[in-house]
């Protein structure tokens, strides 16, 4: 009877220390780290898709307006990069066109504050400043890049040209910078 009781007692001491041994290891466990999360004039700013997913939904979990505001800022930033970047005329206007709407939507439906309007008007100027430059020269590179990837002559040619008409249109639009239009000129291949 005694050695039972003395078994119960060593199984109860040895249970319990396996019980203890596994909250202290798991006590040991490296919690994540908050980490700041980067910004820019459009709000948060992700390398990979998913974390933005993982973000916008925490977040309408917690304050789905704010979640909403900010995916739309996102979608602005989103069709403002595509904008300056396409190579093709409707993709980029297109862009241009949901970016400016989406950013009239967010003036009228959401009080900001005056500092983060001061960005937000900062960052979309900038890429429309950006975008003057931008549909000229991505367009016509665009060209270039047909260039050699043809085989004729004459196709050569055309594509050459319609680069450089574009290019030259370009430095009629009072908004697009003309030194970055005349270099990219000097740039087109002689055919």
């Amino acid at each position: 009877m005694a050695i039972e009781i003395i078994a119960i007692v060593v199984v109860g001491v040895a249970g319990i220390a396996v019980i203890v041994y596994l909250a202290l290891k798991a006590g040991n466990r490296p919690q994540p780290v908050p980490r700041e999360i980067p910004t820019d004039e459009f709000g948060p700013v992700f390398a990979d898709p998913r974390e933005i997913k993982r973000f916008n939904t925490l977040l309408m979990r917690r304050n789905p307006f704010l979640a909403e505001r900010l995916r739309t800022q996102q979608i602005i930033r989103e069709s403002l990069q595509i904008a300056v970047t396409s190579k093709n005329k409707d993709t980029a206007e297109s862009r241009m066109a949901l970016a400016i709407d989406k950013y009239k939507d967010l003036r009228e439906r959401y009080r900001i504050p005056d500092d983060e309007l001061a960005r937000l008007d900062a960052g979309v100027n900038g890429y429309l400043k950006k975008y003057a430059t931008a549909k000229y020269v991505n367009e016509a590179q665009g060209y270039i890049d047909k260039i050699a990837k043809v085989k004729t002559v004459k196709t050569k040619k055309k594509y050459a040209e319609q680069a450089r008409l574009l290019l030259e249109a370009g430095l009629l639009d009072r908004n697009a910078d003309p030194q970055t239009l005349l270099s990219r000129l000097k740039g087109i291949p002689t055919i």
